[in-house]
Formats: C-alpha cells, sequence, structure tokens
C-alpha cells in the first residue's frame, strides 16, 4: 500500500477511535430492557430487578468498551514500530496523546510507546539491501527522524505539564532524556519544559529521580535501588557519554545548592553502598533536611526506606559493561565541581549582598548605620553553621562508604580505584586542612594527599571555576584534573 495512502488511513482510524471515545458505548441489552419495562410482571418486580439489570448492562458495556480501547491501543502500538515509516509513527503518536488525554486508563499500555520514540536515530536505515538506496534511505530518515522526536517530546510534555499522567516511570525518564537531544530544538523544548514545570514543581523529589534516570541510562536495572522501577531498555545510553554529560550538567546546574547536596548523599548511600556489604539506611538520607526546615516533605518522597541487606553486588571489571558504566559515573558526579557544595566564608553567595543594604541602583543609600554590621555577622555565623552540618553529614554519611569502597577496590585491583580517589579528594576540597579528622585515618590522608599531587587536583582553590564539560576525558580515557 503506498505511504500516502496508510498516512490517511491512520489519520481515519484516528478520528474513528477518537469520536468512539467521546461517547459512552451502547449495548445491545437496551432494546430487551425496554421491552421487559413495559410488562405488568416487571413492573411489579421493578423494585428488586432494576439493580441487577443496570448493573449487568454496565458491566457489558465497561467490557466491550475495555476490548475497544485495547484493539485500538495495540494497533497505534503496532504502527510505532521501528519498522514503520516516520511520518505513520508521528500520526499514530498524535492519536495516542489525544485519547490519553480523554482516557487516561490507556495511558500505562500507551505511554512508554511515546517515550521510546523520543530514542529513535535511524535504526530503520538498516532495512535497505542496495548502498545507493541504504544512502537515500539514511538521508530521508534523518530528515523524519528529527520531527518525529519533537513531535514525541511534544505530546509527553503536555500530558506530564497537564497532569494528564503522572511523572514518575517513563515519564520522568523520558523528560530528562530529552535534556541530552542532539537536535538543538528539540533539546531547547526540553530546557524550557525542565525550567518551567518541572523544577518548581518536582524539585524535592529530584535527588530520587536524578538516580532513577542515572540508573535507566545506563542500563544497569538488577540495581537495587531500581527495584521496581519501570525500564525502558530504549532510553540506555550508556557508550553515548556527550549526551549523559549534557543531561547530568543542565540539571545540576538549575537546582539549588540544597538539592546538590541530596543528590550527593543519594549517590553514595543509594548507588555506591550497593557494592559493599555493610550497607547504609537510605531514611538517613534525608536528615540533611535538618539545617533547613522547609525541605522535611522530601523524606516522604523517597522510596520506602532502605536498601535491602542482601548481598553486596560484585565489583564490575569493565567500563563498558552496565554495572562498570553506572558506577564510573557515579565517581565521577562525584568528583565534578558542579555538584560540590559550598558554604565557607569566602562564598559570597552565602555572604550579605552589600547592594541589597546600600540600597538599589537609582533608590539612594539607605541611612541605616547598624544594620548592615550585624546582617553580616548574622551572615557568617549561618555559613558557619551550614559549614558544620554538611561537615558532619560528609562524615558520617559519605566517607565511609568511599573508604569502603577503597578497601574493596585494593584488594580486588579494580580499576575504577583512581576513580575513587579523584573523587574522595574533591568531595573533601573543602576540608584539605582537616584531612585527617575527616577520613579518620592518617594513612589514607597521606596516600589522598599524595595522590592529588600526583594527578595535580588543586585543592587550595575552593573556588575554581568549573570547565565546560562535567565528565570530560582524556584519549586515554582516564578523568583528568580540569575535569572533574
Amino acid at each position: 500500500m503506498p505511504l500516502r495512502l496508510r498516512a490517511l488511513a491512520v489519520q481515519a482510524f484516528g478520528k474513528v477511535a477518537l469520536s468512539r471515545s467521546s461517547f459512552p458505548s451502547t449495548t445491545a441489552g437496551s432494546g430487551a430492557s425496554s421491552s421487559l419495562s413495559s410488562s405488568p410482571l416487571s413492573v411489579s418486580l421493578s423494585s428488586s430487578s432494576s439493580t441487577v439489570v443496570g448493573v449487568e448492562q454496565k458491566r457489558e458495556g465497561n467490557q466491550q468498551r475495555d476490548g475497544d480501547e485495547f484493539c485500538v491501543v495495540r494497533a497505534l502500538s503496532g504502527l510505532l514500530s521501528e519498522d514503520e515509516h516516520p511520518i505513520l509513527r508521528i500520526g499514530a503518536l498524535a492519536v495516542l496523546s489525544d485519547l490519553i488525554q480523554r482516557q487516561s486508563g490507556i495511558a500505562d499500555r500507551s505511554l512508554p510507546r511515546i517515550v521510546a520514540a523520543l530514542a529513535s536515530h535511524g535504526r530503520a536505515t538498516e532495512r535497505g539491501t542496495a548502498a545507493t538506496e541504504d544512502v537515500q534511505e539514511a538521508e530521508d530518515e534523518t530528515t523524519l527522524l528529527a520531527p518525529l522526536r519533537k513531535v514525541a517530546f511534544t505530546c509527553l510534555a503536555t500530558l506530564v505539564s497537564e497532569e494528564f499522567v503522572k511523572f514518575k516511570g517513563h515519564a520522568v525518564q523520558g523528560m530528562v532524556y530529552a535534556l541530552g537531544d542532539p537536535h538543538p530544538d528539540i533539546r531547547e523544548a526540553a530546557e524550557a519544559v525542565f525550567l518551567r514545570v518541572i523544577l518548581p514543581r518536582y524539585e524535592a523529589k529530584l535527588p530520587v529521580l536524578f538516580v532513577e534516570c542515572l540508573i535507566s541510562f545506563n542500563g544497569f536495572y538488577t540495581h537495587p535501588a531500581f527495584a521496581g522501577k519501570a525500564a525502558l531498555r530504549a532510553l540506555c545510553c550508556r557508550a553515548d557519554r556527550e549526551r549523559k554529560s549534557r543531561i547530568y550538567r543542565f540539571v545540576l546546574d538549575r537546582v539549588s545548592s540544597l538539592t546538590k547536596h541530596r543528590i550527593q548523599q543519594r549517590l553514595v548511600s543509594s548507588v555506591l553502598a550497593a557494592w559493599i556489604d555493610d550497607q547504609p539506611q537510605l531514611a538517613s538520607v534525608p536528615s540533611s533536611s535538618s539545617f533547613v526546615s522547609s525541605s522535611s516533605s522530601v523524606s516522604s518522597s523517597s522510596p520506602s526506606s532502605s536498601l535491602s541487606p542482601s548481598a553486596a553486588l560484585s565489583l564490575p571489571v569493565r567500563f563498558e559493561d552496565a554495572d562498570g558504566a553506572l558506577l564510573s559515573d557515579a565517581l565521577r558526579l562525584l568528583a565534578c565541581s558542579a555538584l560540590r557544595v559550598r558554604v565557607k566564608k569566602s562564598d559570597k553567595s552565602l555572604v550579605v549582598d552589600e547592594e541589597s543594604e546600600e540600597g538599589r541602583p537609582g533608590e539612594g543609600k539607605k541611612t541605616t548605620k547598624g544594620k548592615p554590621k550585624a546582617a553580616e555577622g548574622e551572615g557568617s555565623s549561618v555559613v558557619e553553621l551550614l559549614d558544620l552540618m554538611v561537615k558532619k553529614l560528609l562524615q558520617t554519611e559519605v566517607v565511609p562508604v568511599l573508604r569502603s569502597l577503597d578497601v574493596l577496590m585494593r584488594a580486588n585491583l579494580s580499576p575504577f580505584q583512581e576513580e575513587l580517589l579523584t573523587a574522595f579528594c574533591e568531595v573533601l576540597r573543602d576540608y584539605w586542612d582537616e584531612l585527617e579528622e575527616m577520613v579518620g585515618e592518617a594513612s589514607l590522608a597521606k596516600e589522598l594527599r599524595h595522590f592529588a599531587q600526583m594527578r595535580m587536583v588543586d585543592v587550595s582553590c575552593p573556588q575554581r571555576a568549573a570547565v565546560q564539560g562535567v565528565l570530560a576525558f582524556e584519549d586515554c580515557g582516564k578523568p583528568t584534573a580540569d575535569s572533574l
């Protein structure tokens, strides 16, 4: 059948499906019920039988409607296959999105297909046989797959922003995955939706959702922190470091310092702790909310409790495997400057702004003499308090896990040892003068100092500017000092 005719058939099928979803289904039993109601016997027994008849009709109507919905969703899902032409897939996406808006009950069956369309990257071009046909088909697919991904993201963004679907599982992974799309128009649209919709509504849940996306993108679905989560293998971009780097960098640059701190704790207590025997409780992760009263709601959004006390995961041996890619990404994220929380006195973001005390430009200076100094003293006290609390949390929750991993990697001669030491140095960068106290072991502190000197990690400048790439690498694949 010609492509144009098939596209018209999809449009007609969509109109019929939408029209049927707008009205309740009629049943064949309506005529029988009217004839029964006119007989004398039915009048005398109406008080007892009308309820039964109504229930049976409603049940039959629901069964027929559910069967129709299943057939429609199955037909449209078949059109979203990678083997179909992008034009047909675009039409099926639009129909499915409209159906979900009218009948939210089909979201669980059809939403994964919509999200999977975000990962369309020309795999259908392998169908050709002749070389010239392959080249021409690849060019056509390149011009059509970008609009397909854009339509898929538009449908998903509409469903999420209008709350036709819950922001969890496939919806979360799809929205975050689109932040790394190679096409600038799709990427800009995803960034706008993230800043205007996702961040204001769901920032309290981002630490948990960030870890979920991290595991999903690397394809390590058997990780304990991913238990019970929805897996979509189409979104696995384990080997695409550029895409993952773009996603991580954008998210970390836009969230607050408190959210960064919780992401850091979640990476350690939820991801890295799975490789050691004495796994800490996840319930202790939200304890950082003690220094900000408004953040107490995060604990309710985290997964129920803790990692099960099952056997620890075996250490990965290859960076290319799913578990190795996840461990590598987690360690590099801990080492990147975008994730580090700075609460030292030299951090001007936590000190009273002189302009706010002297008045805005054009308004003149305020005449109060004692308030700026008093406010500056209060700001300094808050900074010192936050510094002590962050230091305590590092000592009790982050450092013990990193130390256990260090011992385990040394015993197994793990190739991830260098990345772990780099993350160790960067996490403790602001407390380098108190290194022995932080790690609780003089020999380990000495080794960290030696490693930092050998790797030329500058720990003397806590305000070092972040580089362009969060996860940059040398040609040999090892993390560089400037990339952290």
